[in-house]
This record gives C-alpha cells, sequence and structure tokens, in this order.
C-alpha cells in the first residue's frame, strides 16, 4: 500500500485531484485511436548529416505523399536532392510504391528519372512478402507519430498504443511543472541505471499533454550521447491534433566507419486527413500519373510480353516482342525492295560506291586504249 501511493503521490501534479500523467496518457492515446486509420499525407523530409563524407551526403531532402485505405496503401517519393549532389543518381527521381494496387497480393514499384532523352522508368510488380516495399520507413500506425522519442525507421518496430501510456506506469517517475518554449508543461523523467540520464518527455497544457519534447541521454561506447525529439501540433479540421513538424536528433555510424555522425532527420507536414474519402483511382495505372510509353511489367507476363501505357491505357499491341516482330517485318520488306529494284535506292550506300567505282574504272581503262590508238597512228 505505502509503494501504491507513493507512486500515485509521484503521478500527480500539485493540483489537489489533478488527473494522473498516466491518465492524461491514456487520454492522448485515446484520442489518437479514435483518428481513422484511413489517411492522405504529404509531408517534406530533410535530413542532415554535417559530418558525412562520401559516399553519403550531407544533406538529403525529399517530399513523400501517402495514401492508406483498407490494405491498399500506397507511398509516393519525390522531388529529391542532395549535397553534395550525386552524379549517378537523377535528383528528381520519382520512387512510387503501392500495396494491394490493382492486383491483390502483390505490391507495384516504379522508379522513373528524367534523363536526356525523356523520362527512364519500369513498372514491376512483386508479390507481396517477396519485396521490401518501405523504402521511406511508411509501415507503422501513422496516427500515433509524434509519441515516441525515435525516428520514423524505429516505429515500425514499436507498439505506441501500449508503450506510450505504460511509460507513464512505472514505479520511480519525477513529476514536475516546467515552462518550455513558452508553453507550460508537465516534465516527467525515469532514472535507469542503464543510462546517463533516463528518457524525460513534456507534456504541454496547451496541447491536451501531447509530448512537444523528448530528451534521452546514454552511453555508447564510454561516450555520453543525447538523443532528442521536438515536435509542435496542429488541430486537423477533424478536431484532432497531428503534428505540424518534427525534429528528431542522434547520432548514427554508418557500416563499418567507427565514427558516429551527428543526424538531423525533420519532417513537415504540408497535408494531413484522416477520415476523409479516397478516389479509388489512387491504387489503379490511371492514378499513378504514369509517363507516356512506360512499360509494364505485369504479374505472370513475361517481359517481353509486357505492353506500354499509352493514352491513358495499357496497349497490349504495343509490346517489346511486337515491336520486334514489326521492325524484322519492315526489314524484310527493305531487303524484298533492293532486291528487286534495278537501280540503288536510298540506304544502298554501299552498292551505290560500287556502282560509281566500277564506272570510273571502265572510263579510265576506256581512255587508255585510245592514247595508245592515237600514239600507234
Amino acid at each position: 500500500m505505502y509503494a501504491l501511493s507513493l507512486y500515485a503521490f509521484l503521478v500527480t501534479t500539485a493540483a489537489p485531484g489533478a488527473p494522473s500523467t498516466a491518465d492524461r496518457a491514456m487520454a492522448v492515446v485515446a484520442q489518437k485511436a479514435k483518428m481513422p486509420n484511413r489517411y492522405t499525407l504529404k509531408y517534406r523530409v530533410e535530413v542532415a548529416i554535417p559530418t558525412a563524407t562520401p559516399p553519403l551526403a550531407k544533406q538529403r531532402n525529399f517530399t513523400v505523399q501517402l495514401w492508406r485505405d483498407g490494405n491498399k496503401f500506397r507511398v509516393d517519393s519525390f522531388d529529391t536532392t542532395q549535397l553534395p549532389a550525386d552524379p549517378e543518381d537523377n535528383d528528381r527521381a520519382r520512387h512510387l510504391t503501392c500495396e494491394n494496387c490493382v492486383k491483390e497480393g502483390y505490391g507495384i514499384a516504379t522508379v522513373i528519372k528524367n534523363g536526356p532523352n525523356g523520362p527512364k522508368h519500369t513498372v514491376q510488380f512483386h508479390r507481396m512478402e517477396t519485396y521490401n516495399f518501405d523504402l521511406n520507413c511508411a509501415h507503422f500506425d501513422w496516427r500515433f507519430l509524434g509519441l515516441s522519442n525515435d525516428s520514423p525507421c524505429g516505429y515500425k518496430r514499436l507498439k505506441i498504443a501500449e508503450e506510450f501510456p505504460s511509460y507513464f506506469m512505472r514505479n520511480g517517475l519525477t513529476v514536475r511543472n516546467e515552462i518550455r518554449d513558452d508553453q507550460p508543461c508537465l516534465a516527467v523523467s525515469f532514472k535507469d541505471k542503464n543510462m546517463v540520464d533516463g528518457p524525460s518527455v513534456w507534456l504541454s497544457e496547451r496541447e491536451e499533454f501531447h509530448p512537444v519534447f523528448f530528451e534521452q541521454k546514454f552511453i555508447v561506447n564510454n561516450v555520453p550521447e543525447l538523443r532528442t525529439t521536438k515536435i509542435r501540433w496542429q488541430r486537423l479540421k477533424s478536431g484532432y491534433l497531428y503534428p505540424q513538424s518534427i525534429q528528431h536528433n542522434i547520432n548514427v555510424r554508418y557500416g563499418l566507419d567507427p565514427i558516429r555522425h551527428p543526424y538531423q532527420y525533420n519532417m513537415t507536414f504540408l497535408h494531413a486527413d484522416f477520415g476523409s474519402p479516397i478516389d479509388p483511382k489512387v491504387y489503379t495505372f490511371a492514378g499513378f500519373g504514369l509517363n507516356e510509353n512506360q512499360l509494364v511489367q505485369l504479374p505472370d507476363v513475361k517481359a517481353e510480353d509486357s505492353p506500354h501505357w499509352r493514352n491513358g491505357n495499357l496497349d497490349y499491341d504495343s509490346t517489346l516482342n511486337k515491336e520486334m516482330a514489326k521492325l524484322a517485318d519492315e526489314q524484310s520488306t527493305v531487303e524484298k525492295s533492293r532486291a528487286s529494284s534495278a537501280y540503288p535506292r536510298q540506304g544502298n550506300t554501299m552498292l551505290i560506291v560500287s556502282i560509281a567505282t566500277g564506272v570510273l574504272a571502265i572510263a579510265a581503262t576506256i581512255a587508255v586504249v585510245i592514247r595508245r590508238r592515237r600514239a600507234a597512228v
């Protein structure tokens, strides 16, 4: 009973009868759980690694748009820029993946790059579970974004709905009132023997006790490190609070590089809509914005029999096999024309040269004979 009373004291604010931090955390999660898991999101990502050395980029920015409706899930990544620029990559390459689109049980992956001769692209189908479609760390429940001290790539390993409230239900919490970024906050900390300073979170009173800052200090190779996440919230037309921007800071190591680089991952949301109907065309070829003459490799169809996208439809009369057959027919027609022609036509350059050479040789021979005859006379 004493331990329970102490726990109750630690997780309440100074005001008598105020809800505990655990209750407030549960309220935040309850609001997220009420948000429909059908959404359209668009955001800009800015990744900065100031100390990065080639082949890593010091800065990489890109825009992502997501659509989810049931088991249909589309991710579009575009407008990519990189510093320093990668000559082997296209700064405006577009990556599109779509699961259970066009054909159930399959995912679609396409990369479109602009080139000197126009866009270079392919569309390929893959059976689900046989291909990594999560190129943008997008496979997690986006309703709970902002409730973790981690980048989106870490969210897929977490169960935020359970883990966020559980943090506020453990023994050993310290709770205090603080002002952070001009906001009255409830600051909650937890000591961990494996960390220099255990994880702390600041819940904003103004933002209905949503977290506005996380901080965690720990030891890596006997060196202290700091991980932080800062969140700004916005209220959607639906009434729900959802992140407007997120700034995540951590140190990371790449491959065999012994150096841990400071890494900043910024997300700025340009659009967020949960629950509104989504145009079914989003999950079809018509909604993919495919380029004219783009090759589409369909499931269970050989690559050489794959159609092209033309005039808003799959053109099954335009496949590699049929194009090759057409070229063969045209070549055969040309060869027949050459064989039946009495005079060389366009394209018979070697024949023209041979005839001209023969004519000149005959003329030269005739000239020699004439000169000899004159000399004899």
